[in-house]
């Protein structure tokens, strides 16, 4: 016995053409899809939201191992159409994913500060093309994951290079690493009146 009106009446929940209608559950699982951007590689795995309004911040904070796992194996990824835009929605994802930010310190180039640790880009010229780095490699402590945020798309060129420097790593001779395995290396900074941070 119910209460439940259309409990007895099987025609009730049906739409048009007869096709019976049925809750979907939206789990935290169903909330995003991923792909790779390019057919013939794996860096960067595009992360997409699977329907309108997904917070990104809320829900890599429940997926930070998976986060992790997708990052390990795939060396970088892509959250597009999130609707990030403000830099207190990228600091909430920084922290929901990596926890806080780091300060800029130990600066190699010009950058402006956002709000709080977030940055502009080097602020270069356009036609001056920085090339592929290990970001703050040179810093005592340097950052275990790197974020950027894409608030106004450049109308020409503007596109970030990415490496996985693991396979970078693969590639150079193996006796060239372990002489630097052995005897290490010296970072010398010059300055000077050009573009970049005076002395």
């Amino acid at each position: 016995m119910t209460d439940d009106p259309n409990a007895m009446n099987p025609t009730a929940l049906k739409g048009p053409g007869g096709i019976k209608r049925r809750a979907v559950s939206m789990t935290s699982e169903t909330l995003v899809k991923s792909g790779p951007l390019f057919p013939d590689g794996e860096l960067p795995l595009l992360v997409e939201p699977a329907a309108p309004g997904v917070d990104l911040a809320g829900w890599a904070a429940g997926h930070r191992e998976l986060i992790d796992e997708k990052l390990r194996h795939h060396g970088g990824l892509l959250f597009r159409g999130f609707n990030v835009v403000e830099p207190a929605e990228l600091e909430r994802t920084i922290q929901a994913i990596s926890g806080e930010s780091l300060e800029y310190r130990e600066r190699s180039s010009p950058r402006t500060a956002v709000s709080g640790n977030i940055y502009t880009s080097t602020d270069y010229p356009p036609d001056h093309p920085i090339f592929l780095h290990n970001e703050n490699s040179y810093q005592s402590q340097w950052p275990l994951k790197i974020f950027f945020l894409c608030r106004q798309a450049a109308l020409e060129g503007g596109a970030t290079p990415i490496a996985d420097c693991r396979r970078v790593l693969r590639h150079i001779d193996p006796e060239i690493r372990e002489r630097f395995a052995q005897q290490g290396w010296m970072y010398v900074r010059n300055f000077g009146d050009g573009f970049g941070l005076p002395w």
